[in-house]
């Protein structure tokens, strides 16, 4: 009992911080509720990390199998746990300057991360699939929060539809696994998958492909990608930085972990499958990328782009003994989530327009009128292009450099090529701070401080992590250790 207690302790403090975050919320008098109500859920986001930390190294199974405390989950329910931090320190001016002050989209923000810890943990296919439905239940609202804005309201509508169509392929995919197997947990999966009767099963080979399809609808893979550019653009900023970030790393989490651990086995069916939706999203994230004018839509695409590199070590995990595919991921996923959000972060810290930039010109002549942001903006642009010496630029290299230790060097090709696409893109923005003349009236900048803060820090951290990569490097390679180890 007790051991079960604690290898569900962060997910359950989260939780219960969240209730109390709730309560005190409902019940209190102050003026200034949202920004209380901020400093609250940043406090439990804190407590729920240094829970985590004070976890690291142990390696433990609960509720017989169906839940996993290792390295690998709780190295990415920090970087969730991160995610939502910084999307609370963005949002909370971000509210007051779009007139929709209200306090629950904080308590939201917090739901939504214990599914995501529940997903980057899970050891069984239901438990994944609560986790899902947990950290998708509440973006739904948030996609839509901007009530008053018709593209939130349409923003919502589409994300709804879209994560009911991918909630239900991966749960009849789960159903048609179970009925293959008799099983739903990992261990047991590997084990059952192993045998060649089995593993041959076109039911089971049926529930891998309808899995697969609902994780790609999730990561917005092409060609399931429809959806993202329309819910990124519609979402308020910040929802649209956490959707970006933190849900691909839930995602992700749970992807590595159901195929490097139970569908092992089946890698010649799965691998050939990602391949081609990690080639697809690459190219056409970065040519469609090329004709955007909103900053918002051009990070959607950009985010599509990204999906597929991260996919390309997703693929290189067909040798768990010798590949690095597994922690090249999670390594790449902790630096998208730095840059990613340090962008949008920008995009909220200018105020050309009420809730922060949006479109291409909102950004001309920062470098003169604000030169630290426009500098800012320019290291993350140039680390998701994969420009040394910044953290996307290693990331990259070691998911290009697992998928040529797997043999897939075409992969390794197509994403080098799909990398100098991007260089096109994100240089527009850059001449655009650089090269043109600032707007009439220039813009200003939020008086957030904890905008500020992260904006800095993200580009501190980006520029720090490609220079000081080798400890990064190990210390995503030993949290993916236990994993990989039969």
């Amino acid at each position: 009992m007790a051991q079960n207690l604690i290898v569900v302790l962060p997910e359950l403090v989260l939780a219960l911080l969240s209730v109390v975050v709730l309560l005190i919320d409902i019940f209190s008098e102050s003026r200034s509720r949202l920004r209380q109500t901020a400093g609250l859920a940043m406090m439990a986001v804190v407590l729920t990390l240094a829970v985590c930390i004070a976890l690291w190294g142990k390696n433990l199974s609960g509720y017989n199998g169906i839940v996993r405390l290792d390295s690998m989950g709780l190295l990415l329910s920090m970087v969730c746990l991160v995610s939502a931090g910084a999307t609370i320190l963005l949002a909370s001016d971000y509210l007051r300057q779009i007139g929709s002050e209200k306090t629950e989209f904080f308590l939201l923000i917090l739901l939504s991360t214990v599914g995501m810890m529940v997903m980057v943990k899970a050891g069984e296919l239901l438990t994944l699939f609560i986790g899902l439905e947990t950290l998708s239940i509440p973006l739904y609202v948030l996609a839509g929060f901007r009530r008053q804005e018709p593209r939130s309201q349409e923003a919502a509508l589409k994300y709804f539809l879209m994560g009911a169509f991918a909630s239900g392929f991966l749960l009849y995919g789960i159903a048609l696994t179970y009925a293959a197997t008799g099983t739903t947990i990992f261990s047991e999966l590997r084990h059952s998958t192993s045998t060649e009767a089995i593993a041959g099963s076109p039911i089971l080979l049926a529930g891998l492909g309808l899995m697969l399809v609902g994780f790609a609808f999730k990561l917005a893979l092409v060609p399931f990608h429809m959806w993202a550019p329309d819910v990124y653009e519609g979402s308020p900023t910040p929802v649209t930085a956490f959707m970006s970030t933190g849900v691909k790393v839930a995602a992700f989490g749970a992807l590595v972990r159901l195929l490097g651990g139970g569908l092992a086995s089946l890698q010649e069916g799965w691998g050939t499958a990602l391949w081609m939706l990690a080639a697809l999203s690459i190219l056409f994230g970065n040519i469609l990328a090329l004709k955007q004018n909103n900053l918002k839509r051009l990070l959607a695409y950009s985010s599509i782009a990204h999906a597929g590199y991260i996919l390309v070590g997703v693929v290189a995990y067909h040798s768990l003994p010798t590949a690095f595919g597994p922690w090249a991921v999670s390594y790449y996923l902790a630096a998208y989530v730095v840059m990613n959000l340090g962008a949008f972060g920008v995009l909220i810290l200018v105020q050309s327009r009420p809730g922060g930039a949006e479109k291409l010109e909102d950004l001309r002549g920062l470098s003169q009128s604000h030169p630290l942001v426009a500098l800012c903006m320019t290291f993350f642009l140039l680390s998701l292009a994969g420009m040394p010496p910044f953290w996307g630029f290693v990331a990259k290299f070691y998911v290009f450099g697992a998928a040529i230790q797997a043999g897939r060097y075409y992969l390794a090709i197509i994403g080098v090529l799909g990398s100098l696409i991007s260089i096109f893109y994100y240089l527009r923005i850059i001449v655009e701070m650089y090269m043109s003349e600032p707007t009439e009236p220039e813009p200003k900048l939020s008086s957030s401080l904890a905008v500020r803060v992260t904006v800095g820090a993200a580009a501190l951290l980006t520029l720090l992590g490609g220079l000081f990569s080798s400890g990064l490097a190990d210390a995503a390679r030993d949290a993916i250790r236990m994993l990989i180890t039969p």
